[in-house]
């Protein structure tokens, strides 16, 4: 707690000299005292159990982290029953004056699914400076579900991420497959333009030579013929190779097995 009790000395003696309310001290109120004493209190009991923790500053509140083993448990005040408050840095805040006697509740800034005593408060018959060890106790117990709990959620969150995955995966499939589908109609399509200008072609052909049409030159009919035809080969799939791309489908393969 030193560091926060330097900062509170710093603005103790700037504040000696100042006009601006912003300069005081953030934890010199009657209940802002008693929550520095319970914390020093709590941290006590905790280093003697063989942890540590530290107390900081979140905007005019209090916070603590008591480190248990290899797992961080955070805790926070709260006021119990109606109180007045103050804004304060933009944010709600209880009033700096509230009396000490002002009851109390310090809890578990994690939720846990395992139905354990994760809160501690002021009683009629027990104040909160008489619980340490109860609480020290207490938090040892949650820290090894909280550990526990921890792992659980790590499953869960893989398990998540695996099925997003292969909801990513099939969409990817979906996606291929539906282009898929209409390349090989625009394929298709392009095929039977490609056969009716051929199918044309050999009817004109067909006509000119039978003396349909026989007022058209051999030589003139011959150009035409080699100019369409060409044409129908341009809009051939097969012919143009248009098809071809169609076939290799590395990317329905790769969906199909791992998506990246």
């Amino acid at each position: 707690m030193a560091k926060l009790l330097r900062k509170e000395a710093e603005r103790r003696e700037k504040a000696a000299t100042s006009r601006w309310s912003s300069d005081e001290p953030h934890f010199d109120g009657p209940l802002a005292q008693r929550q520095l004493r319970l914390l020093a209190g709590l941290l006590r009991t905790v280093v003697k159990r063989g942890h540590s923790g530290e107390v900081w500053e979140d905007t005019y509140a209090l916070r603590v982290r008591c480190k248990i083993g290899d797992e961080t448990l955070g805790l926070r005040f709260e006021i119990l029953g109606r109180h007045r408050t103050e804004l304060r840095a933009g944010f709600e805040r209880p009033a700096p004056d509230l009396p000490a006697r002002t009851p109390l509740q310090l809890k578990l800034d994690r939720a846990l699914r395992t139905p354990l005593v994760t809160s501690w408060q002021d009683t009629l018959d027990r104040a909160l400076e008489t619980q340490m060890a109860e609480i020290t106790a207490d938090l040892v117990v949650a820290a090894e579900a909280s550990f526990r709990q921890g792992l659980v959620e790590a499953r869960e969150r893989e398990e998540e991420h695996r099925r997003w995955l292969e909801e990513r995966r099939q969409e990817r499939l979906r996606q291929l497959s539906d282009k898929r589908l209409a390349d090989l109609r625009t394929s298709g399509e392009l095929l039977r333009r490609a056969d009716e200008i051929r199918t044309l072609v050999a009817r004109v052909e067909k006509a000119v030579l039978e003396g349909e049409k026989s007022d058209v030159p051999p030589e003139k009919l011959a150009r035409w013929k080699e100019w369409a035809l060409r044409q129908a080969d341009t809009i051939d799939p097969v012919v143009s190779g248009q098809v071809m791309e169609h076939l290799y489908v590395s990317d329905l393969d790769d969906a199909e097995g791992n998506l990246p």
